[in-house]
């Protein structure tokens, strides 16, 4: 945690609940994961206006889009080195 509140979802939908009921500063989302995937999950937070502004980090072991996309801030690809 190092000073920050982290909530964890076991998938697309429920992280797009959690988004709803928190609003956090930042979401973390793997491209694949169970019921909805990330870019599904990414589309859906546009939705709302609320849930829109909030950065996404998309991370991911499979190769980046060409164009950058407009549905999340940042693409991380697997494996991620978090001591950098």
């Amino acid at each position: 945690g190092r000073g920050y509140h982290v909530l964890l979802a076991e998938g697309g939908e429920a992280a797009l609940d959690k988004a709803a009921q928190r609003l956090p500063d930042l979401i973390v989302t793997d491209w694949d994961m169970p019921g909805i995937d990330g870019i599904a999950l990414c589309e859906r937070l546009k939705f709302y206006p609320a849930l829109a502004q909030i950065p996404v980090v998309m991370a991911s072991g499979r190769v980046p889009p060409e164009e950058k996309s407009t549905l999340w801030n940042v693409f991380l690809s697997k494996p991620i080195d978090l001591g950098a």
